[in-house]
């Protein structure tokens, strides 16, 4: 005999004689099963008591274990007058989650029983709509709950069709339906989001009668919708325009917020509603879109405001590309001037006292940065004997637990930071491990904040010396000296970490005349450091790992026997050739890391190429945010920045995108050439499928609107070759851009020998040499060949997809342009694997960034239109790159 039927069979008085014992096992009770929840109703003597032991969480996953069915015998089989009140606070409680329990059922049951209807809650439109299954209209419960789909975002396709099936059999009042749907797109929220709601809309098919009495509303979807959504808005406003029921106004307000929109597909065909009216009506709004960053939109605005360029001719005979379309007018000669370079900002004043320290302390800990731990070294270490300490010795009660060895995730700098604080409060030196610099070079600071908590108590000193006097970590070399000089005449010397640390943060080229009269050992040393150069530039050499993903990396070697304790490991690192063997150190903070070698920039993107890679063929947030801080450091650029710098600018993720090209544009306005390894760099990614282009495009459209033109110009060229080679999607929109970057540089900034003299060169003049500038202290600034000529593996080793690890003469020597139009006949021989053009399948992997010099852009649209000629033009895209290449020889002609 069941348990639900010894109930039924039992006295009322026998069952409630059992609630309080049921109570008490059911509290106590940690996995009960469906058969607990009918001995609850067969007991229990309230509604209330009864819901109090049902929702209980663990009962509450059993409510789809309970019978409901059974559950009404029950109680029908007791005669209590409390099912509704029941069936009512069980749904009530119910979740979106609890959906996935089944407990629904349960609830439903019991509210046909007692002719009860239930509150509208997320939760309950949530668990009816499943248990509705593929009969939505079935049970009483359909013109209550519905509503409550829309309002809570609850709709999914199968049930969007049912809907749409509900309407057309007249069950459900059609204009009520679509008035929802409307009003939920406009609210709006993501595409994903929206999906089904404009999956209904169409099913319903609104007529042009229905969409008159929602133009409002159809005008702020294709406004302010998501893309999908705003096409939604488009048909449905131009249908009824077509049949004449639309006010040109309305037309003219949307259009001229359409207009600035980026979706080309969304832009174009409102260029094209246009069209169909008055010119004279519409042209003033065209003109919105004269500005727009793609050339086919523009050239459609000019057309319908009269300004349309003629097609001509073009001088000579036998080009694919006749006839070409001729120069735009009145394109600017720059569309902005990139501003010099400034120096980077100084250092805040420290900090005074205990309590100012404490607070920063605290902000450290939650915003980590370069600054904010300088000062708070150097403020502990200042910190006068006798100030009062109780901020501090109240921030460790507070957090604790921070600065411990327990805390999770490791956080070494800070446990070390917790032994420095007690030094400070207690006087007793810390007891820490050893610690070792091997790694990159923000592995200082963890060594500098060990060597302070060892050395507080035994060997105080008054200040710190490497504390830097510029933001981005560079010391002057006479504050130095005035803090050396200090030493001497109190007679204290440094710390060795400390010294060794500031004697890096010195700038290149300081006249060693600046040590004049330190007899000190750390004053002798300053002098000898600045007699040899200071810190040699290392020898950075390009490689790639094999595996997956295929990555560029870099290899550190000395360039000279090493003088620091600390140089050899911050300069020498070997990297294993396959990348899951090899995924890169991890980098604690992006800006300590620039800051501990601010005038060696390549050593720290050495260091961070892989962080930097895999923002662009990982899609991984963040790492971009080192280059602009590499940017505002010095030093020679080789192949770790610019390969980094050319996956940046193709990342995942807008604000790492946005970062490459802050940082682009400060190299730009440097002096240091970069933007035709960059370019050479970022075609082999492309080719090889490592990138996007079309984020790169992006990317390098937005610097060439900021100013930099000529450097972008560079990179177009050089990267142009392999690209075409491969037939990488993302082809036309780099040839068009090139359009509007050529049209944008003056005449007087393109270099004779090529490119644009990128990084604030002037043009070369004479009889100077076509090759690219020479290597500064070892280091390739043009593609990461060493100084010896040495590549990373053996040339011509064939790698396992098919194509070619780097070799050094696979690197352009120069990446330029000449004045008069660049020369790239037989550009598609010149890529790896790829004879013709026509040979080279997209997905064909592209050997080492070719040599693009000197090269002609009219040749480079000739080849671009033989592919489409060939063949290729009926693919989606072809087409259009060569009319993209016609523009861009219209632009070397203008």
């Amino acid at each position: 005999m069941t348990v639900a039927a010894l109930l039924a069979a039992a006295g009322e008085a026998e069952r409630r004689a059992l609630a309080s014992e049921v109570e008490a096992r059911t509290r106590a009770m940690r996995e009960p099963a469906g058969a607990h929840g009918l001995i609850v109703l067969g007991t229990m003597p309230s509604a209330a008591r009864a819901a109090a032991l049902l929702c209980r969480r663990d009962m509450r996953a059993v409510w789809g274990q309970i019978p409901p069915d059974t559950a009404v015998a029950l109680l029908r089989a007791r005669g209590v007058a409390w099912t509704g009140d029941l069936a009512v606070r069980l749904a009530s409680r119910l979740r979106t989650e609890d959906r996935w329990f089944g407990g629904w059922d349960l609830v439903s049951g019991l509210l046909i029983e007692a002719g009860r209807m239930p509150p509208v809650t997320e939760g309950v439109v949530a668990g009816w709509l499943p248990a509705s299954g593929r009969d939505l209209g079935a049970g009483p419960f359909l013109d209550l709950l519905l509503p409550g789909v829309f309002a809570f975002d609850l709709l999914d396709l199968a049930t969007a069709e049912q809907i749409a099936v509900l309407v057309a059999s007249g069950r459900l009042a059609r204009g009520q339906i679509l008035e929802a749907t409307v009003d939920r797109l406009v609210r709006g929220g993501t595409g994903p989001r929206l999906r089904p709601f404009l999956h209904l809309h169409e099913e319903l098919e609104p007529t042009v009668d229905e969409t008159a009495g929602h133009v409002a509303d159809y005008a702020r979807l294709l406004t302010d919708g998501p893309s999908t959504v705003a096409r939604a808005g488009q048909r449905a406003l131009r249908a009824l325009d077509d049949a004449g029921m639309l006010e040109v106004e309305v037309l003219l307000e949307v259009s001229a917020a359409v207009l600035v929109r980026k979706e080309k597909t969304l832009v174009t065909a409102q260029l094209g509603w246009l069209a169909r009216h008055d010119p004279a009506v519409v042209r003033p709004v065209a003109e919105v879109a004269l500005t727009h960053p793609a050339l086919d939109v523009q050239d459609l605005a000019r057309a319908l405001v009269g300004t349309a360029p003629a097609v001509e001719a073009s001088p000579g005979s036998g080009s694919l590309l006749r006839p070409v379309l001729s120069a735009r007018p009145g394109s600017p000669s720059r569309p902005v001037s990139l501003p010099p370079v400034a120096e980077a900002g100084v250092m805040p004043p420290p900090l005074s006292g205990a309590v100012e320290l404490a607070e920063e302390i605290a902000v450290l800990m939650h915003e980590e940065d370069a600054v904010r731990w300088e000062r708070v070294l150097a403020g502990l270490v200042a910190l006068p004997a006798g100030a009062d300490r109780s901020a501090l010795r109240n921030l460790v009660q507070r957090h604790g637990g921070e600065f411990g060895q327990t805390h999770w995730p490791a956080r070494p700098q800070f446990q070390h930071l917790g032994a420095v604080i007690r030094a400070v409060l207690d006087g007793c030196a810390g007891d820490l491990e050893t610690e070792s610099v091997q790694g990159p070079p923000d592995r200082l600071l963890g060594l500098r904040i060990a060597e302070i908590a060892t050395r507080l108590v035994a060997e105080p000193v008054p200040m710190l010396v490497a504390t830097p006097t510029r933001v981005n970590g560079s010391l002057d070399a006479a504050t130095l000296v005035s803090r050396l000089r200090r030493a001497q005449e109190d007679g204290w010397q440094p710390w060795p970490v400390d010294f060794e640390q500031a004697l890096l943060r010195l700038p290149r080229g300081t006249d060693p005349a600046v040590a004049d009269g330190l007899t000190s050992p750390a004053g002798v040393r300053l002098a000898r450091w600045l007699a040899a150069g200071g810190l040699a530039d290392p020898v950075s050499t390009r490689a790639e790992q094999k595996g997956t993903p295929r990555r560029i990396v870099t290899h550190l070697s000395p360039a000279r026997p090493p003088t620091l304790e600390v140089e050899e490991p911050l300069v020498s690192w070997t990297r294993y050739l396959v990348s899951e063997w090899d995924r890169g150190p991890w980098i604690t903070d992006f800006s300590v890391l620039a800051a501990a070698l601010p005038h060696h920039r390549e050593v720290s993107a050495a260091w961070a190429i892989s962080e930097l890679a895999r923002a662009g063929d990982s899609d991984v947030r963040g790492p971009g945010l080192l280059l602009p801080l590499l940017a505002e450091c010095d030093g020679p650029i080789g192949p770790a920045l610019t390969a980094g710098l050319a996956y940046v600018l193709a990342a995942g993720h807008e604000t790492d995108r946005v970062a490459a090209v802050d940082a682009f544009l400060l190299l730009a306005a440097g002096a240091e050439p970069f933007a035709a390894a960059v370019g050479a760099e970022l075609g082999y990614l492309v080719a090889n499928q490592r990138v996007k282009l079309r984020r790169a495009v992006q990317s390098l459209g937005d610097a060439h609107r900021a100013g930099a033109s000529a450097a972008v110009w560079e990179v177009i060229v050089a990267a142009v070759p392999a690209v075409l080679a491969a037939g990488s999607h993302g082809l036309a929109d780099l040839l068009e851009l090139g359009a509007q970057v050529r049209s944008a540089v003056p005449e007087g900034e393109v270099c004779p020998t090529g490119g644009s003299c990128s990084g604030g060169e002037s043009p070369a003049t004479g009889d100077s040499p076509s090759a690219g500038p020479s290597p500064v202290g070892g280091i390739s600034s043009v593609g990461g060949i060493s100084s010896e000529g040495e590549t990373a593996s053996e040339e011509g080793e064939t790698s396992s997809d098919g194509g070619s690890t780097p070799s050094s003469d696979a690197f352009p020597a120069n990446g330029a342009v000449s004045a008069g139009g660049p020369d790239f006949a037989g550009v598609g021989s010149s890529v790896s694997g790829a004879s013709s053009p026509v040979d080279s399948p997209v997905d064909s992997p592209v050997d080492s960034p070719v040599d693009v010099g000197p090269p002609a852009l009219a040749e480079m649209a000739e080849v671009a239109a033989w592919h489409a000629l060939a063949g290729l033009a009926e693919q989606k895209g072809k087409a259009r790159v060569v009319r993209e290449a016609r523009r861009l020889r219209a632009a070397m002609a203008g």
